[in-house]
């Protein structure tokens, strides 16, 4: 067959077959996101996994995510690792986020605890601009796991989370301004940290917050208070930047 030809041939049949295998790829995909979103986890875990088997990573992650949790199926800690994996090859930033954990958990299939690899995958997933991995960077640095137990290196990466959103961040920051671990105590920092994390939800911060305020005056609340009032409204679209893909 002439060179050219065969050329020809090609093109159109990368014209006629490709999109449509992306395109039923895609409406699996986003037919697991409006099962998800009306609470029909089997449909949805259905649909991921069609998707996740014809390589969307953005699915693979999803379906990490539900054997994880055991939503829509069974738990199951290698199936979450082998779609976790699969979505991280593929570039997925917070894939490499959940295996980091899976491995200071002891959850990876056949590994004990490996807080080195954890750091590493956590590493990536920072330089690639993820906020939650800075958080669990502050962790093994606050608790010593894999390196030694260092607070201001913790607290350093807890700020870098808590400017980013991260709810968990922002309450380990305030706590450690209230106990002076890693940094100066600062009661009004603690308290506005530890308002910040309390309105996005941390029920931890709003317990340490009634006994800050058993000791501190009103004057410094109120310091704090408006402190945290005006980082909230200049970071507006600071919110705890972690779950499914749902809507993407």
């Amino acid at each position: 067959m002439n060179r050219k030809i065969l050329l020809i041939l090609l093109y159109l049949f990368s014209i006629l077959f490709y999109p449509i295998s992306i395109l039923a790829h895609d409406n699996n995909y986003y037919s697991g996101v409006a099962s998800y979103k009306s609470n029909d986890f089997k449909s949805a875990f259905l649909y991921f996994k069609t998707s996740a088997l014809q390589g969307d990573p953005d699915a693979q992650f999803n379906l990490a995510e539900m054997y994880i949790q055991g939503i829509g199926t069974p738990k199951s800690t290698t199936e979450a690792y082998k779609w976790y994996k699969a979505a991280a090859d593929q570039g997925v930033v917070d894939a490499l986020v959940s295996l980091g954990n899976l491995y200071v958990q002891g959850q990876v299939p056949g590994v004990g605890r490996n807080f080195s690899e954890a750091m590493r995958l956590y590493k990536i997933a920072e330089a690639k601009g993820n906020i939650p991995a800075r958080y669990d960077i502050g962790r093994l640095y606050l608790f010593g796991y894999g390196v030694n137990k260092d607070y201001v290196a913790a607290s350093h990466w807890f700020r870098s989370a808590a400017d980013g959103g991260d709810v968990s961040a922002q309450y380990n920051l305030g706590a450690m301004y209230a106990n002076g671990d890693g940094v100066s105590l600062d009661e009004v920092e603690a308290y506005k940290w530890l308002t910040i994390a309390s309105l996005g939800g941390d029920k931890l911060a709003e317990n340490v917050l009634a006994k800050l305020a058993i000791k501190m005056s009103p004057p410094l609340m109120f310091k704090a208070t408006r402190e945290a009032s005006e980082w909230m409204t200049s970071h507006p679209n600071a919110r705890d930047p972690t779950g499914f893909y749902i809507g993407k």
